[in-house]
């Protein structure tokens, strides 16, 4: 995409100054692009499952894991995931002061398409990075669950009491 917009940069660009920066940014992209078309190759030999956190949406991904940004490459792993050939699954540790009904639509509309997508109640493993962390009762669980079965292959839930 980000290819396609930068060839048509460079026909609407009469500047030289400018089209050569178009192509020199074009030329690096084309180079991300083979380096991680040869990673996710490699990757497929030497994986046979891939189990992925997703901590929150985007916008609350950086709050859920501690961090003031994002590390590069999160959303960008969501994606190389799902269009390769290697059997995987998304999931979600569901922190009730972390994730509204609305943050786990989100994640579900973000991977839509994926094959397998479960949410994990949350259990206090006494080794937070804070205080102040609790779990969704079953039934607001079992709703959440209902919000995102629309949009994967396989939707479940984890960790609940039976």
């Amino acid at each position: 995409a980000e290819e396609a917009r930068l060839l048509e940069l460079i026909a609407k660009t009469a500047d030289l100054e400018e089209v050569l920066k178009v192509e020199q940014r074009l030329t690096q992209v084309r180079t991300e692009l083979e380096a991680a078309h040869s990673q996710l190759e490699m990757y497929e030999k030497l994986v046979d499952y891939v189990a992925m956190d997703i901590k929150n949406t985007p916008e609350k991904y950086a709050k859920a894991i501690g961090l003031s940004k994002v590390p590069d490459g999160i959303f960008q792993s969501i994606r190389i995931l799902m269009e390769s050939g290697i059997n995987y699954e998304f999931r979600t540790t569901v922190v009730k002061e972390l994730h509204s009904k609305d943050d786990i639509l989100a994640i579900a509309e973000y991977i839509r398409g994926a094959k397998q997508y479960y949410l994990q109640c949350f259990k206090d493993s006494g080794e937070l990075i804070e205080d102040g962390y609790s779990a969704h009762d079953e039934s607001t669980m079992k709703e959440m669950l209902k919000l995102v079965k629309p949009y994967v292959g396989v939707a479940g839930l984890r960790g609940m009491e039976e």
